[in-house]
């Protein structure tokens, strides 16, 4: 029984395909991760930011103005305490995801100045407007779920109830309407020009919301309060809801036989890897490299044999080097017997009772090239 000669290039060969193999494989896989979208996958999204205000009166009665503030009904700033105002958001999102939000909430003094023409009545008006922000609450936060509500209840959540007082503000107002007409008298101007002044309070609350889905959205809602009206209404302003569909990229699970057999391939691959780069380390010894080089140069003179070869009945007569055997197979016009495993190579002519071998031993415990085992 023969077999062919296991040359150099075989564990080179083997490492390059299984190699190839590998980055091929991986590249498919990431390729199907990332591009594999289900047509109809998405994310709704519904968020609100909701607002609710009372107006106290000084005698602690107080208006309830509801969620939205009716278009008739008015406040008298003079009878007016404090103006309670509740703030809160709600989002609602069709699967489980994590979100991170920005929550600000101010009051800000609106002053316009207005000085119109040269006092004949002709010219545009041209308004100067003064502002004062006050913040009321920043808060950064993060959350999970597919629901969320945050109206401050715990001191780390965003909004909550907080308490105006409109006549602090109107103070201000009345200061700087005072500053701003002494000025003009000092330089002489009230006669020539008309002077208009007037104040509103901005109430605001803004919700910022992001999730790794791909949301980014912001609402604001808040109240505008006239302070230079006796009568005042209340004008809820902003944008306090959004509602979106988000297409999101979906990865479908392949089926169990699938993974099996593509952990299969794999480990295949990467044990072919090993394999070879031990194959071709062992191969890179001066032994291994002589038992290839004889191999590959005298193929047609060697017959490998699958099994140890049987001397048992023959006289062994061992020589120092292989060409010597080659000689000596070429006089006797007879074929090289060998037969190798991790222990040896052994190479026989088989004449007229005699074996006449040539042995490489690769263990360190085994025999120096070319001599003969010990005998018993």
């Amino acid at each position: 029984m023969t077999k062919k000669p296991k040359l150099k290039a075989f564990p080179i060969v083997l490492i390059i395909v299984c190699a190839a193999h590998l980055a091929v494989t991986a590249l498919l896989i990431v390729g199907y991760m990332l591009s594999f979208t289900l047509p109809d996958a998405s994310v709704q999204v519904s968020g609100r930011n909701n607002m609710h205000f009372k107006v106290y009166y000084l005698e602690n009665d107080f208006f309830d103005a509801g969620v939205a503030v009716p278009q008739n009904l008015h406040y008298l700033m003079s009878y007016t305490d404090y103006i309670e105002v509740e703030n809160s958001f709600s989002a609602d999102f069709s699967q489980v995801v994590d979100i991170s939000y920005r929550y600000t909430a101010s009051e800000t003094l609106r002053i316009k100045h207005a000085r119109n023409g040269n006092g004949n009545g002709n010219g545009n008006t041209n308004p100067v407007v003064y502002e004062e922000i006050i913040s009321l609450e920043e808060i950064n936060g993060s959350a999970s779920g597919d629901t969320f509500y945050l109206n401050g209840n715990d001191p780390a959540s965003p909004g909550g109830t907080y308490i105006i007082h409109p006549k602090e503000h109107i103070e201000t107002y009345r200061h700087f309407v005072e500053e701003q007409l002494a000025q003009m008298q000092k330089e002489n101007v009230m006669a020539s020009r008309a002077v208009a002044f007037g104040a509103d309070l901005v109430v605001d609350f803004t919700y910022n919301i992001r999730s790794e889905t791909g949301v980014n959205e912001t609402v604001s809602r808040g109240i505008i309060i006239p302070l230079t009206d006796e009568v005042f209404s209340p004008e809820d302003v902003g944008t306090p809801m959004f509602e979106i569909s988000i297409p999101v990229r979906v990865f479908k699970m392949p089926g169990l036989l699938t993974i099996v057999l593509l952990v299969l391939w794999l480990v295949a691959l990467v044990a072919g890897i090993f394999y070879g780069i031990w194959r071709f380390g062992r191969e890179k010894d001066p032994l291994h490299s002589e038992l290839n080089s004889i191999l590959k140069k005298y193929s047609d003179e060697i017959t490998i044999s699958m099994d140890p070869l049987d001397l048992s009945e023959q006289k062994v007569m061992y020589v120092p080097y292989f060409t010597e055997l080659l000689k000596l197979a070429i006089n006797l016009n007879k074929h090289i017997l060998c037969y190798y495993d991790d222990e040896k190579a052994e190479f026989c002519v088989l004449a007229d009772g005699y074996a006449h071998c040539y042995v490489i031993w690769f263990e360190p415990e085994g025999q120096g090239e070319g001599e003969a085992p010990e005998m018993a």
